[in-house]
């Protein structure tokens, strides 16, 4: 699958949810793309902090089955993108191992995180929509679970054990509002 230089354009103008800015060429989309921070917010949250390299994403387009009418017959606005997960070199090892363990339903049998979207009739905001979920994937895949502390899992287990208490009173008393209905002779 060869992309045309106007197609390869109007991928990285679909990249500014990436870039936070609009590529207006190839040269700086390259320059921004290896410069750009996939995550916005506290670093010390994600393992991940890098790009996600454009050679690494295979981009394909079909026929849709979302909005556009008499337009979806003729247009291919749905957009694929994927990624093999296994090679993606750009992905730490956890990472890689969490996106195969969470999001196994979207991974095909070749080893491809599969994306797609028909949410418009655009086929720039399908690329940009697809995107977007891959980042978020690859986002949620890249969390650090931080430790509780004793005092929060003292006070939790206090919680969850008054909870349990107030579960058992509540089903003693329907237990007994029953009961009394029954023994009205």
């Amino acid at each position: 699958y060869i992309m045309s230089l106007k197609t390869i354009i109007g991928v990285a103008q679909a990249y500014r949810l990436v870039l936070g800015a609009r590529a207006a060429s190839l040269n700086t989309f390259n320059r921004q793309l290896s410069s750009c921070r996939l995550l916005q917010g506290n670093d010390d949250e994600y393992s991940f902090k890098g790009p996600i390299p454009f050679h690494a994403l295979t981009i394909s387009y079909a026929r849709s089955s979302g909005p556009g009418g008499q337009n979806v017959n003729k247009v291919s606005t749905k957009a694929d993108v994927r990624f093999h997960v296994k090679t993606a070199n750009w992905l730490p090892v956890d990472v890689r191992h969490n996106i195969l363990e969470q999001y196994s339903t979207k991974v095909n049998k070749e080893g491809e995180l599969v994306v797609t979207s028909t949410k418009t009739r655009s086929q720039k905001k399908n690329l940009e929509d697809a995107i977007s979920k891959v980042l978020e994937i690859c986002k949620n895949a890249s969390r650090i679970e931080k430790e509780a502390s004793d005092e929060t899992k003292k006070r939790l287990r206090k919680l969850q054990a008054k909870a349990s208490r107030i579960r058992i009173e509540q089903k003693k008393s329907k237990g007994r509002k029953k009961s009394d209905r029954r023994s009205v002779e």
